[in-house]
């Protein structure tokens, strides 16, 4: 006789199914209705330069409780109103290193940790209050909203979904995190991973990846794409054109990928174009050097016109927005400068400059690009429609306040949760098991000592792979 886990379980195939086979005919971003595009038009003509720079950028929040009158609330309400930013990524919170770490610059020495999703929702509120266009929510839901936000499902990562090789999984993923994403006001969901993970020492994407094989990646993350764009967010493909196959972590230093042109159109590049073709709403950039494909030295794909807007637009085809990777990270942060690279990757030809931390300095010095003529007005004209096209996608026309008193209904819960412990399940893989040891069978209180490796102060929680600090 089913249970009810059975029960919950086999209702969500069924609905998930369904939609997910009606999702994979739609064609690609079908054109705006009329009030729409009229809202889109009317917004361009009527908005400034500084209102059209404002627009290229997105700073983080954290989803802490804030005062309205704090230190925080002022700084928050300076990006919408003086700045007028177009867009906010939202983060948890944050802890400080202890001392053990060994790489106690990590992150800015703190690490991340999970906020409050009424906190982030009641603070989007009132930003989306004070600005004068709507703005572009964005989060990173690796693995579910949980990944950032206590009380939302926790869904597991890349690998394991790729290890179940069932596409229908990783679009109940998709799906389910993006209807509890739009819960608390988040519109863009920084995912799916498309990087494939080639490089057995790669210290950053690993489970992050659906796998090492190509064609893995491409199906598992086509699914992902329709999966986050039926629960009503934006998806991303990232990290373009791939950072699969490197043993540098971006948030520590510059990588370099040496392989050749038809190396990168066979491993790498294969499932991006897969994300074009299938109607991907954004992309994301990765903070790697490929002289292949720009041989300007040390110039990084987020600031490569010949990789954005030469291979991505022009050779690929892309019409949606692109984003850079957070320009905190050290590859860009140590090497260019923030205000000077937020510039060089407007010019470059993203539409979004996200996680800057000096909003200030650069949007002067985009500004004053733009009015030396060194990035083209018609240029950040085009980006700007662009990023009122998506939010007018996104219904940000009309309505661009949450439903806080609905949050409990969408975000978490049990539905949610058996669908992810499915997930879980269905990946379990054995690699091998020579001399028949599994099932383990050892007492149920037998000591057992477990070791993990990590950078950063969170990890130890959560048993995340890395390299300096060790915990049992």
């Amino acid at each position: 006789m089913p249970t009810r886990r059975t029960a919950l379980i086999l209702s969500f195939l069924a609905v998930l199914s369904g939609a997910f086979l009606a999702a994979s005919a739609d064609p690609p971003r079908p054109p705006l209705d009329k009030a729409a595009e009229k809202w889109v038009q009317d917004t361009l003509k009527r908005m400034t330069l500084d209102e059209k720079v404002g627009q290229l950028l997105a700073p983080a929040i954290n989803s802490v409780y804030t005062p309205t009158d704090s230190d925080i609330e002022e700084q928050k309400l300076h990006l919408v109103r003086d700045l007028h930013v177009g867009g906010i990524h939202v983060f948890g919170t944050a802890e400080t290193f202890p001392q053990a770490m060994l790489n106690p610059n990590y992150g800015n020495g703190s690490a991340s940790r999970k906020g409050d999703p009424y906190a982030a929702a009641a603070l989007l509120n009132r930003l989306q209050q004070a600005a004068k266009i709507p703005l572009m929510t964005t989060a990173d839901f690796e693995g579910g909203t949980n990944y950032i936000l206590n009380g939302g499902t926790r869904f597991p990562r890349a690998m394991v979904l790729g290890a179940t090789r069932d596409p229908e999984l990783a679009f109940r993923a998709g799906q389910l995190a993006a209807t509890e994403g739009r819960a608390v006001g988040v519109m863009v969901d920084f995912y799916p991973v498309l990087d494939v993970n080639n490089n057995p020492r790669n210290p950053i994407i690993n489970i992050r990846s659906f796998g090492e094989d190509v064609g893995l990646v491409s199906e598992m993350g086509r699914a992902f794409i329709k999966g986050i764009q039926a629960g009503g967010m934006l998806a991303t493909a990232k990290h373009f054109p791939g950072h699969g196959d490197t043993n540098v972590d971006t948030h520590l230093g510059l990588a370099v990928i040496e392989h050749p042109r038809d190396h990168l159109d066979k491993v790498e590049l294969p499932p991006f174009r897969m994300a074009v073709e299938e109607g991907v709403d954004a992309f994301m950039s990765t903070h790697i050097v490929l002289p292949a494909l720009d041989p300007t030295p040390g110039v990084p794909a987020t600031l490569s016109r010949p990789i954005l807007t030469g291979l991505l637009r022009g050779e690929m085809k892309f019409d949606g927005l692109i984003f850079t990777d957070a320009m905190d990270m050290y590859a860009i942060s140590k090497n260019f400068g923030n205000a000077q690279a937020a510039m060089m990757a407007v010019k470059a030809g993203v539409d979004f400059v996200l996680v800057i931390p000096d909003a200030d300095a650069a949007f002067a010095a985009i500004k004053a690009a733009v009015q030396s003529g060194e990035i083209a007005e018609a240029q950040v004209n085009a980006s700007v429609e662009r990023i009122l096209r998506a939010k007018a996608r996104l219904g940000l026309h009309r309505n661009r306040q949450v439903d806080i008193p609905a949050i409990a209904t969408k975000f978490g819960g049990r539905a949610h949760q058996a669908a992810a412990d499915e997930m879980c399940e269905r990946g379990i893989t054995l690699l091998k098991d020579e001399r028949g040891q599994v099932p383990l069978r050892v007492p149920k209180d037998a000591e057992v000592l477990y070791l993990s490796v990590i950078d950063y102060a969170s990890g130890w929680r959560e048993g995340a792979p890395s390299r300096t600090f060790i915990a049992s």
